[in-house]
């Protein structure tokens, strides 16, 4: 599968939230990879908050990684 967006380019706890999603994902696990997704959202607000994305950037990553939910 590839990775649409890099964990590694993102702060400690949202990169934690990506690999359990994309680990989740790997593992055909919808379960888990929800309450992943949740998470990231959680701090996606947080991040714009913070400046460090813009809405834009949050909106876009939180389609990619609902996107994904069956």
């Amino acid at each position: 599968m590839a990775l649409c967006y890099q964990p590694d380019q993102y702060p400690e706890l949202l990169k934690s939230y990506m690999q359990e999603a994309y680990a989740a994902l790997e593992h055909e696990d919808q379960h888990h990879y929800e309450m992943a997704v949740s998470k990231i959202t959680m701090e996606l607000k947080y991040l714009v908050k913070s400046h460090f994305l813009t809405d834009g950037e949050a909106e876009e990553m939180k389609s990619y990684f609902w996107g994904q939910v069956v």
